[in-house]
């Protein structure tokens, strides 16, 4: 299959800009989640999968790619280690309220089920904080407490199936590509559903428990 040459450093910015993850950008563009990281680390991609990430970031194909005399002569940028995020245990519908408002975007991630019940629950909720991603601000005072009150009930139902809910919102500053003067401020909404007895997951004195997350490099927090 035909190899063509792409802008690895415009392809991860356009991906970052929108607070996606290479997860994010692999599912939206039904391509491997390996793929994007060969094309963003080594800037080769096949025709075909650069037409499908550049259909999902809304761009034309051409706009990612290089000529080759232009890729023969671009430095290598140095590579910089994904910045590590403490997210703490969420035990309650209050709990998660704190990290979904006001968020501009965010990633939601999970271990993986291994039973039909499993799947059904850890995708019911990691579903419902997609969509209350989009409507948090906008839920009335009555209608907060009544949904606080079932999202806890909720976490106690995934808490006996074994899984534990972390999450973090953080505040993040994006520079725009068009103009570098230019500082956007974002809030980035992270959730996790993991399983309890995750080796990532650390007890603090016995009582609070947090897990790292991996920050995209290109994300800076103000």
């Amino acid at each position: 299959m035909p190899k063509v040459v792409v802008n690895a450093e415009k392809l991860r910015w356009l991906r970052v800009t929108r607070v996606w993850t290479q997860e994010r950008l692999a599912e939206v563009a039904r391509v491997g989640v390996r793929t994007v990281q060969r094309i963003e680390a080594t800037g080769a991609a096949s025709f075909d999968s650069i037409q499908q990430i550049a259909q999902a970031l809304e761009v034309e194909a051409s706009e990612l790619m290089d000529s080759p005399d232009t890729a023969k002569t671009k430095k290598t940028p140095k590579t910089r280690e994904p910045i590590p995020v403490f997210l703490n245990r969420l035990t309650s519908g209050a709990d998660v309220f704190r990290v979904l408002e006001g968020a501009h975007g965010g990633d939601f991630g999970n271990d993986n089920p291994v039973t039909r019940e499993e799947a059904d629950l850890v995708g019911a909720f990691m579903q419902d904080m997609h969509g209350y991603l989009d409507v948090c601000n906008e839920i009335e005072p009555g209608q907060r407490v009544q949904t606080a009150f079932e999202y806890t009930a909720r976490i106690q139902e995934l808490t006996n199936a074994g899984f534990s809910v972390f999450g973090a919102s953080k505040c993040l500053r994006l520079r725009s590509q068009n103009r570098p003067d230019q500082v956007d401020q974002w809030t980035f909404a992270i959730i996790q559903v993991l399983r309890s007895d995750n080796p990532r997951i650390v007890k603090h004195q016995g009582l609070v428990e947090t897990v790292s997350y991996l920050l995209p490099p290109a994300l800076k927090f103000s």
